[in-house]
């Protein structure tokens, strides 16, 4: 009963693209997920050792969810039409996912898979982000990408560097949300049903009880947006804090570099109001293998089937973000509670309300 009530709190957290490895630190999940993300890689080699010509069936996402690339590569030799959409910084389009930075200019997309970093600025801080996604197809991706995510059974991952323009106070909180934000319609709230969402608050809960209170929630209630974040200290699958003087970690297709024995300390502790510094650049990135955003679904889960994101979030868009809070930990986190550092929202065309 523990094992099953962890993996449905595991699925339930890769839905709102937390770190799945954050939470096999809490839980004894290691050796039942490192026999599943076996499976997952030999399936992926398996059907990367395809031939090309492999006839798909119309249904197949790989054929409706076309990926485009856009504009020049300089870390690639991929070569496809522009689509009307210009890639700035080496990276692709998808054609049925939006990535936006909600803080910059207004209707300007932001690209997958970039060369290298894209700025963003909000009036807390400022950096470059990389925002790297699956495709169904390796193929659709340049090189470098390819050589990325052949060997790791992730499906997305997102680097963020960057400084700090004014001093914070409270916590800084990284996971998602999910939600419109437009009050004109009506709550947005995930469809979860009772017993399902009784079952997840009492894991949750519990997840708070056993490691101090360190996981912030809400399906959706009107005043808040569904959530799930920790904070950013602890929910980061890679952190670097470099001074000043020192060069940082480069921002591109490879990871940040993460002492492995640090940072299973730092993942453990229960650092929750961590102080950040101005003079200091912080290089962070956290990833997932369960949340398939090219086919928004969630995979590779023990015991439990692939599940429509739309089942749950229906035609909402999911949002990346950080952002801070002042007051009591339990203070909900609202509108007017929220300074966020950024806010990146990806959208699916093909996803449909239940009224559609």
């Amino acid at each position: 009963a523990h094992q099953s009530l962890c993996l449905f709190a595991v699925a339930l957290l890769s839905m709102a693209v937390l770190s799945r490895d954050a939470f096999c630190l809490y839980f004894d999940l290691g050796p039942v997920l490192a026999i599943a993300k076996r499976r997952q890689e030999e399936d992926e080699k398996t059907r990367n050792r395809a031939p090309s010509a492999t006839i798909v069936p119309p249904s197949s996402p790989s054929v409706e969810l076309l990926a485009r690339k856009a504009g020049p590569t300089e870390v690639g030799d991929l070569k496809r039409e522009t689509t009307g959409r210009k890639a700035k910084f080496g990276g692709q389009f998808f054609e049925h996912l939006r990535l936006f930075d909600k803080f910059g200019d207004e209707g300007e997309e932001m690209e997958f898979n970039s060369a290298t970093g894209i700025p963003f600025e909000t009036p807390t801080f400022k950096g470059r982000a990389i925002f790297k996604l699956r495709p169904t197809e390796l193929s659709e991706m340049s090189i470098a990408y390819q050589q990325y995510f052949r060997p790791r059974a992730r499906k997305f991952s997102l680097q963020i560097q960057g400084r700090f323009k004014k001093p914070t106070s409270g916590i800084i909180w990284l996971g998602a949300e999910v939600g419109h934000c437009d009050s004109s319609r009506g709550v947005d709230a995930m469809q979860l049903g009772f017993i399902r969402k009784t079952l997840c608050k009492m894991v949750l809960n519990t997840i708070n009880l056993m490691r101090g209170a360190i996981l912030h929630y809400s399906f959706g209630d009107g005043d808040q947006l569904p959530h799930i974040v920790l904070p950013l200290y602890i929910a980061a699958d890679t952190f670097v804090e470099t001074d000043e003087k020192d060069l940082p970690p480069n921002i591109g297709v490879r990871m940040f570099p993460e002492d492995i024995k640090s940072q299973k300390v730092r993942r453990k502790s229960n650092t929750k109001a961590r102080k950040f510094e101005l003079d200091k650049t912080y290089s962070f990135s956290l990833h997932n293998s369960n949340l398939d955003l090219f086919n928004w679904i969630v995979v590779g889960i023990p015991g439990i089937r692939s599940m429509d994101l739309t089942k749950y979030w229906q035609d909402m868009p999911l949002r990346i973000v950080a952002y801070s809070t002042t007051g009591p930990f339990t203070n909900p986190h609202t509108a007017v509670n929220k300074t966020y550092l950024f806010c990146f929202e990806l959208s699916n065309s093909l996803a449909t309300s239940e009224d559609d």
